[in-house]
Protein backbone atom coordinates (compact mmCIF):
# COMPACT_ATOMS: atom_id res chain seq x y z
CA UNK A 1 0.00 0.00 0.00
CA UNK A 2 1.34 3.12 -0.92
CA UNK A 3 1.11 6.32 1.73
CA UNK A 4 1.20 9.82 0.05
CA UNK A 5 1.63 13.49 1.34
CA UNK A 6 -1.40 15.49 0.64
CA UNK A 7 -2.46 19.11 0.86
CA UNK A 8 -1.57 20.48 4.38
CA UNK A 9 0.90 17.83 5.50
CA UNK A 10 3.00 18.07 1.93
CA UNK A 11 2.87 21.93 2.16
CA UNK A 12 4.58 21.02 5.93
CA UNK A 13 7.17 18.92 4.67
CA UNK A 14 8.29 21.52 2.31
CA UNK A 15 8.27 24.12 4.62
CA UNK A 16 10.29 22.48 6.89
CA UNK A 17 12.59 21.15 4.03
CA UNK A 18 13.37 24.61 3.30
CA UNK A 19 13.75 25.84 6.51
CA UNK A 20 16.51 23.52 7.55
CA UNK A 21 18.27 24.81 4.11
CA UNK A 22 17.94 28.41 4.95
CA UNK A 23 19.30 28.19 8.36
CA UNK A 24 21.84 25.99 7.34
CA UNK A 25 23.46 28.42 4.82
CA UNK A 26 25.79 30.70 6.76
CA UNK A 27 26.38 34.06 6.07
CA UNK A 28 28.64 35.64 3.11
CA UNK A 29 31.83 37.37 4.11
CA UNK A 30 31.55 40.75 3.39
CA UNK A 31 33.37 41.25 -0.58
CA UNK A 32 35.13 44.70 -0.19
CA UNK A 33 35.81 46.75 -3.07
CA UNK A 34 32.44 46.39 -4.37
CA UNK A 35 28.64 47.62 -4.12
CA UNK A 36 25.28 46.90 -4.87
CA UNK A 37 23.02 47.87 -7.57
CA UNK A 38 19.56 47.07 -9.14
CA UNK A 39 18.67 46.85 -12.39
CA UNK A 40 16.45 49.83 -13.17
CA UNK A 41 13.33 48.14 -15.38
CA UNK A 42 9.79 47.50 -14.17
CA UNK A 43 8.16 43.84 -13.71
CA UNK A 44 6.69 44.09 -17.59
CA UNK A 45 9.99 44.99 -18.61
CA UNK A 46 11.73 42.30 -17.27
CA UNK A 47 9.40 39.91 -17.89
CA UNK A 48 10.23 41.00 -21.95
CA UNK A 49 12.96 38.40 -23.25
CA UNK A 50 13.54 41.14 -26.04
CA UNK A 51 14.57 44.02 -22.41
CA UNK A 52 16.45 41.08 -20.98
CA UNK A 53 19.43 43.01 -19.43
CA UNK A 54 22.63 40.93 -19.94
CA UNK A 55 26.62 40.36 -18.60
CA UNK A 56 29.23 40.74 -21.58
CA UNK A 57 32.27 39.60 -21.42
CA UNK A 58 33.93 43.20 -22.63
CA UNK A 59 32.21 46.72 -21.96
CA UNK A 60 31.21 46.68 -25.89
CA UNK A 61 27.71 46.70 -27.25
CA UNK A 62 28.19 44.29 -29.73
CA UNK A 63 30.01 42.22 -27.37
CA UNK A 64 28.29 38.82 -27.25
CA UNK A 65 26.12 38.29 -23.74
CA UNK A 66 27.47 35.71 -21.47
CA UNK A 67 24.76 35.40 -19.17
CA UNK A 68 21.19 36.98 -18.29
CA UNK A 69 21.88 39.68 -15.21
CA UNK A 70 20.83 39.08 -11.84
CA UNK A 71 18.25 41.66 -10.42
CA UNK A 72 20.93 42.63 -7.98
CA UNK A 73 24.11 43.30 -9.18
CA UNK A 74 27.57 43.37 -7.66
CA UNK A 75 29.15 47.01 -8.99
CA UNK A 76 33.02 47.59 -8.57
CA UNK A 77 33.73 50.55 -5.80
CA UNK A 78 34.39 54.01 -7.43
CA UNK A 79 34.13 52.77 -11.21
CA UNK A 80 34.17 54.91 -13.98
CA UNK A 81 31.49 53.72 -17.16
CA UNK A 82 33.52 52.52 -20.11
CA UNK A 83 32.31 52.71 -23.29
CA UNK A 84 28.98 52.94 -21.12
CA UNK A 85 29.21 49.69 -19.29
CA UNK A 86 30.56 49.20 -15.44
CA UNK A 87 32.46 46.84 -14.08
CA UNK A 88 30.52 44.22 -11.99
CA UNK A 89 30.58 40.56 -11.01
CA UNK A 90 28.81 37.10 -11.81
CA UNK A 91 27.56 34.82 -9.28
CA UNK A 92 30.39 32.63 -9.77
CA UNK A 93 33.05 35.99 -8.88
CA UNK A 94 33.80 36.15 -12.58
CA UNK A 95 34.08 39.52 -14.11
CA UNK A 96 31.69 40.85 -16.52
CA UNK A 97 30.16 44.04 -17.89
CA UNK A 98 26.69 45.22 -17.27
CA UNK A 99 25.43 48.36 -18.96
CA UNK A 100 25.08 51.81 -17.00
CA UNK A 101 21.99 53.17 -18.34
CA UNK A 102 20.20 49.49 -17.25
CA UNK A 103 21.29 50.57 -13.56
CA UNK A 104 20.15 52.21 -10.39
CA UNK A 105 21.14 52.06 -7.03
CA UNK A 106 19.61 49.55 -4.89
CA UNK A 107 16.67 49.56 -2.57
CA UNK A 108 14.16 47.91 -1.18
CA UNK A 109 10.26 48.51 -2.09
CA UNK A 110 9.16 46.68 0.66
CA UNK A 111 11.58 48.39 3.73
CA UNK A 112 13.39 51.22 2.69
CA UNK A 113 15.89 50.88 5.37
CA UNK A 114 17.23 47.42 3.71
CA UNK A 115 20.83 47.93 2.80
CA UNK A 116 23.05 45.45 0.63
CA UNK A 117 26.57 44.37 0.82
CA UNK A 118 28.03 41.97 -1.58
CA UNK A 119 29.89 39.07 -0.09
CA UNK A 120 31.13 35.45 -0.44
CA UNK A 121 29.40 32.72 0.23
CA UNK A 122 31.23 28.88 1.83
CA UNK A 123 31.10 27.61 -1.30
CA UNK A 124 32.97 30.23 -2.93
CA UNK A 125 30.65 31.92 -4.56
CA UNK A 126 28.56 35.50 -4.86
CA UNK A 127 25.79 36.76 -2.52
CA UNK A 128 25.08 39.58 -0.68
CA UNK A 129 23.96 40.67 2.75
CA UNK A 130 20.79 42.05 3.18
CA UNK A 131 20.65 44.25 6.54
CA UNK A 132 18.15 46.01 8.13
Amino acid sequence: MRHFLCGTSASLVALAAFQTQAVAQPRPTPLQGYHCVMINQTLDQMRDPAQAVVFKGKPDDAAPAISPASTVIAVKDDATPINGYYPALNFGLKPVWVSAKTLAPYKSASDPTAQCQPGVKADGHLGFIFTH
